[in-house]
């Protein structure tokens, strides 16, 4: 199970099947856009990449190559992360826990 915390969002870290799990500020920030979007809903690629690049000017090159590696790392890391080919990413409900992110957001 996964859960975030504010706290944890801004010392980049999440907590996995109770242990604290420290992550790269990146990979900390996409975890916390997966984990506000809820357990049903599924981020497209190109909504992930806009939420991670906001300015079309500074967005790099191969943003899809990095944002697929990023899940990579997330998933090395212990994150269950689905992915449906046409809808995109998401953590599901059973692999999540309460997350405090959500409520601050």
């Amino acid at each position: 199970m996964i859960s975030m915390t504010l706290p944890q969002l801004h010392r980049h870290q999440c907590s996995i099947d109770g242990r604290v799990v420290q992550l790269r500020q990146t990979l900390a920030e996409m975890l916390a856009i997966l984990l506000v979007a809820g357990p049903d809903k599924f981020i497209s690629s190109s909504d992930l990449i806009e939420a991670t690049w906001p300015d079309p000017d500074f967005e790099p090159d191969y943003a899809e190559t990095i944002l697929w590696r990023r899940i990579h790392e997330l998933r090395q890391a212990g994150v269950h992360i689905e992915n449906r080919y046409y809808y995109g990413y998401r953590i599901p409900r059973w692999a999540r826990e309460h997350s405090h992110i959500a409520e601050a957001a």
